[in-house]
């Protein structure tokens, strides 16, 4: 949902990614006090303190590119490109941390591959020009930034619970909003910020159950396993399209999502 949530608030009242990006920042700020003056939750002296707060300026970074690529293309297909976060996990684990490979996930690697160009194809009926495609150069971008922000959430929660993780890194995603801000605000704010906050408060209950998750088991089948809500963001966005397409009107061809979600 929070997919489509992005998508409806993003295009229909915030238009821009500058309000969006403040919106979740000023969120991200509002929970992170709330937290830290009513709680013992958050102890900004204990050491590594850092990591976390690291992974919030790369979550809000990410982000940015995401909601840039899904302003002008089809949600699904965005989505669908996320699916390079765990290839980009895995390299990064074993180039940077020195992590084993096994030969599950590589072999994952080959079909997620395989899988984004023949999407690519069923909608281009060609990959000429793939690498001049828009929608995947940004996401290429938003992917590697997740994977970044995602291996430093997992170092966290070596020294972190679930819950300091979570509310620290809030502080992170607000002050990497400080730094984003400037950098786009040649985008004028054409619409109104404050709907977006529903798909902000979406999008911190879904942080906090991927966290536990992370808590649980390995990153790198953790970030695949986050890849069924493929499964679900083509269901939906197909039902809206079709029965409610002042939410959501999509170019949906029903065998392009079906290869995607294979």
């Amino acid at each position: 949902f929070v997919n489509l949530f992005d998508k409806f608030f993003l295009v229909r009242y915030t238009k821009t990614e500058y309000g969006a990006v403040k919106m979740l920042g000023f969120f991200s700020l509002f929970i992170f006090l709330l937290v830290y003056l009513f709680t013992d939750v958050i102890d900004l002296s204990l050491p590594g303190v850092y990591i976390p707060i690291l992974s919030g300026v790369f979550e809000i970074s990410y982000i940015y590119f995401y909601l840039r690529a899904i302003k002008n293309d089809d949600v699904g297909f965005a989505a669908a490109l996320f699916s390079f976060t765990p290839i980009f996990i895995l390299l990064m684990s074993y180039f940077l941390l020195g992590a084993g490979l096994k030969i599950v996930p590589v072999f994952g690697t080959f079909i997620i591959t395989f899988g984004i160009l023949l999407l690519y194809f069923s909608r281009e009926k060609s990959l000429k020009n793939i690498h001049h495609n828009k929608t995947i150069s940004v996401m290429i971008i938003a992917t590697f930034i997740s994977a970044l922000s995602s291996l430093l959430l997992d170092k966290s929660l070596e020294s972190f619970s679930v819950f300091q993780t979570l509310f620290i890194s809030r502080g992170g995603v607000f002050l990497g909003t400080l730094i984003i801000l400037p950098l786009i605000r040649k985008q004028k704010q054409a619409g109104t910020s404050w709907p977006f906050i529903i798909s902000e408060v979406s999008y911190l209950i879904v942080m906090y159950f991927f966290i536990i998750t992370l808590s649980r088991g390995n990153v790198v089948y953790v970030s695949g396993v986050v890849n069924t809500q493929l499964l679900f963001v083509f269901a939906f966005s197909w039902l809206l399209s079709k029965y409610l397409p002042f939410m959501l009107k999509e170019k949906f061809i029903f065998h392009n999502k079906i290869l995607a979600v294979i």
